[in-house]
């Protein structure tokens, strides 16, 4: 049944599960030990698993901004210097890279690891009720009253909701 033929074709054709075969094995073929008339397959498993990388995003957090002395740099800003320049492009580069400044003091950014690729059976409710979990854990860490213990507990034993 097996030949000498170990192309990529070959095998998905006569694997059952072919198109994720190159994802799983990193070597197979057909040995033939000379012993008996029956030829020997082989394949060898990659070592581990694909990982998928990571993006950073570049976020702002609004919770700790003072919107007073946001207002207040506003209006202190040398926006005069804008009419120095004689260019409609050289004049919104300055007024773009003073905004810019100004808002970076402010509101600092801040990097945010999230998966490239998520997990295929991973749907909103289950994202939807992690969050929740996580939020009611985090609040009950900081704050542990009664009432925060039980929004804790309510979520740690909540399944998300099933769409069928």
């Amino acid at each position: 049944m097996f030949d000498k033929r170990t192309d990529k074709d070959h095998r998905e054709q006569f694997h059952p599960a072919g198109c994720y075969f190159n994802k799983l094995f990193r070597e197979s073929g057909v040995y033939n030990p000379e012993i008996s008339d029956h030829n020997m397959v082989y394949a060898l498993l990659k070592e581990r698993a694909v990982q998928h990388g990571n993006r950073i995003l570049k976020v702002r957090s609004y919770k700790n901004s003072n919107a007073e002395k946001f207002k207040e740099d506003l209006i202190m800003a040398d926006w005069q210097v804008v009419k120095i320049f004689e260019s409609e492009d050289d004049q919104y580069e300055y007024w773009k890279a003073l905004l810019n400044t100004i808002v970076d003091d402010q509101v600092p950014t801040r990097d945010m690891r999230v998966r490239t690729h998520n997990v295929p059976y991973m749907t909103r409710e289950w994202r939807s009720a992690i969050k929740a979990k996580r939020r009611f854990s985090k609040k009950f860490s900081k704050n542990p009253t009664s009432e925060n213990f039980e929004m804790k507990r309510k979520w740690r034993m909540r399944p998300p909701s099933r769409e069928e």
